[in-house]
Order: structure tokens, then C-alpha cells, then sequence
């Protein structure tokens, strides 16, 4: 199956923040020091605190992705929702793993039981 998000460019911090990007790798990315990335958020976002305005653009995220997901649930694509549920929840499959277990040694249930 094709990732949706393979074409995907991430040209700003809002673009980074949106796919998911952690604090740490956007300082790598984008080549700034914590202090140099307060600065700017104080000078673009009047806050003087990266990890208060990625906690905000983050959110904010979160509300359009709601909003995709009633949108798509409407139109009926589940396999839509899962995938972009699955990126920015960052889901792993290896942590989906369910074991089951049939137990064989069960009495048979009786009238009484029922």
C-alpha cells in the first residue's frame, strides 16, 4: 500500500509540527538552538517559549484533524481515517499486537447457568 504521505512536503515549523516532528528534531532541522528558537517564536508568535507554541500549532492540528475525520467519516473512508490516524498518532504496529487465547477446558454451560 502506498503512504499518502510520501509526497508530502514540510517547507515551515507549522508543516514540521503538523507531521508530527518532535521538539528535538526540529531544532535539528531547522538548525537552532532552544534559546535561538524561543527568540523566534517570541518574534513570529509573541511567546517567547518553542515548546509552549509547539504544544499550541500542535493543537491546532488536532482540531483540523478532527475536522477531517468528521468530514471523511461522512463520506464514508474508513481506510482515509485509519491512515491519517495511524500518522499523526504515530502509530506503531508492532505495538498492536493483540494475543488471544482459547481456553478448551471450559464446563458446559447448564440451564441453571444461562
Amino acid at each position: 500500500m502506498s503512504n499518502v504521505l510520501k509526497d508530502l512536503t514540510i517547507d515551515t515549523f507549522e508543516d514540521a509540527i503538523a507531521v508530527g516532528v518532535k521538539p528535538q528534531a526540529i531544532l535539528a532541522m531547522f538548525r537552532k538552538t532552544g534559546k535561538e528558537m524561543d527568540e523566534w517564536c517570541g518574534e513570529n508568535y509573541g511567546i517567547a517559549s518553542f515548546h509552549t507554541v509547539w504544544d499550541m500549532v500542535r493543537q491546532a492540528c488536532y482540531v483540523e484533524f478532527m475536522k477531517c475525520v468528521k468530514d471523511l467519516g461522512e463520506n464514508g473512508n474508513p481506510s482515509a481515517l485509519k491512515i491519517i490516524s495511524d500518522a499523526i498518532n504515530e502509530h506503531n504496529e508492532a505495538d498492536s499486537i493483540v494475543k488471544v487465547v482459547f481456553e478448551n477446558n471450559l464446563k458446559e454451560e447448564t440451564d441453571e447457568d444461562k
